[in-house]
């Protein structure tokens, strides 16, 4: 009996070694969800500098380079996030030299993972200053900038446009 206790010692260790790291890469729902919401927020990020392309270039065809008009259209479009309306994304609209536009934005989005007691449920956040100007071919750049107070820190994963 004393000669198979450690065959078995032996027997279990090698299971616990082969399953130990199997286990470490299974990803919580927590992090799923994390990832989903990165995913998704980066997505509304490129969605926005898609739309702001298309704004500065249609304010060129048109005539309407004036950086006043453009801060106009980027309003209407995205919607102001204010002390009363957390609905729109843009935070500061600053005019530049040559009718260009600074749009710092928040942008949000969530991410899902798991069910029934293993559920988790994240936000995630980018903000950005787009900054472009009207062109037949415009350039609209990303820089991250510190997201406003109003954005909880305690629930939601603020991302950087960069990576």
């Amino acid at each position: 009996m004393r000669r198979r206790l450690p065959g078995l010692a032996v027997a279990a260790s090698v299971f616990l070694a082969a399953t130990a790291p199997a286990c470490a890469l299974v990803e919580s729902p927590r992090e799923r969800a994390v990832q989903q919401a990165t995913r998704s927020v980066r997505h509304e990020l490129d969605e926005a500098r898609t739309r702001m392309t298309g704004l500065l270039r249609e304010g060129w065809r048109s005539g309407r380079a004036s950086a006043e008009e453009t801060m106009r259209a980027l309003e209407l479009d995205f919607g102001r996030r204010d002390g009363t309306s957390h609905s729109g994304a843009i935070v500061t609209l600053r005019p530049g030299a040559g009718g260009t536009v600074d749009a710092d934005m928040v942008l949000m989005s969530g991410g899902q993972a798991g069910g029934g007691l293993d559920y988790a449920g994240v936000a995630a956040a980018v903000c950005v200053r787009l900054s472009g100007g009207p062109a037949a071919d415009p350039v609209v750049t990303v820089v991250d900038v510190a997201c406003p107070a109003d954005v909880p820190a305690s629930n939601v994963v603020v991302v950087r446009a960069g990576g």
